[in-house]
């Protein structure tokens, strides 16, 4: 008698000790997440100032150079000078390019105006370039914003869109676009050729969305059948459930 109390004591022992574990091991996992976020929250906002410092300084400096140079191709010069001028001109045209696209990528400029708006450019652009028809979900969308979790989002989204460019042979998309109190989610499913059995080959593509959406704290998940398309869906924790999750800790 005394044995079998001993043991059912011992056996609740270690209940409790395996249940303790996996609750530390849980709230470690939640605390990695939320440390993921911030970094991410945190190097976003340093994209964004150092992109509005290349806008306000070098961008205001290649303006000033642009309007110098249509000041003197204005003037009487020889033909070999304006040629000169003219060659001037279409390199600073590049570099001014260039440089929309270096602040493009520390910050997607289309965020400006929101997420939506963002996703609506950029969708009518796809099909535009593409051919491909698409289908917009976005009822249960509901506050926009321009924070790391947009811009995680949209980034997916153009990636995706890209991929089903070059690979899916897809005639249409569907994108499916929502928030709640905690995060916002994508989904991206198109109707092309889908993806061979197996397991899936994890191009530089698929890995750097991971990657983003991990560090801004979020999950992906892929699926698809051979002849009947592919789904990508992605959900990252929003500025209200950076706040929430962290209150929790």
């Amino acid at each position: 008698m005394q044995a079998s109390h001993v043991q059912l004591l011992s056996g609740s022992t270690l209940l409790l000790t395996t249940v303790l574990l996996l609750w530390r091991c849980y709230l470690l996992a939640m605390a990695v997440r939320s440390l993921r976020a911030q970094c991410e929250r945190a190097r976003q906002d340093e994209r964004r100032r150092i992109a509005a410092d290349i806008h306000d300084d070098l961008g205001q400096n290649l303006l000033t150079l642009k309007l110098d140079l249509a000041t003197l191709r204005r003037q009487p010069v020889r033909a070999d000078q304006a040629a000169h001028l003219e060659r001037m001109s279409a390199h600073i045209d590049v570099t001014s390019r260039s440089l929309r696209a270096i602040i493009n990528g520390l910050h997607p400029v289309a965020l400006e105006q929101g997420l939506r708006c963002a996703v609506e450019r950029q969708l009518h652009e796809f099909a535009r370039a593409n051919g491909i028809e698409f289908n917009l979900e976005d009822t249960c969308y509901h506050s926009d914003g321009a924070g790391p979790a947009e811009a995680t989002v949209l980034r997916v989204l153009q990636e995706s869109l890209s991929n089903i460019a070059r690979h899916a042979q897809a005639s249409e998309v569907r994108i499916a676009l929502a928030r709640d109190e905690n995060q916002l989610s994508l989904t991206v499913h198109d109707n092309g050729v889908g993806m061979p059995d197996g397991p899936v080959r994890r191009g530089l593509g698929l890995m750097g969305m991971e990657r983003r959406v991990a560090d801004a704290g979020g999950w992906l998940a892929l699926a698809s059948t051979p002849g009947h398309g592919t789904a990508l869906t992605v959900a990252v924790p929003n500025a209200r459930g950076f706040a929430q999750h962290q209150a929790c800790q």
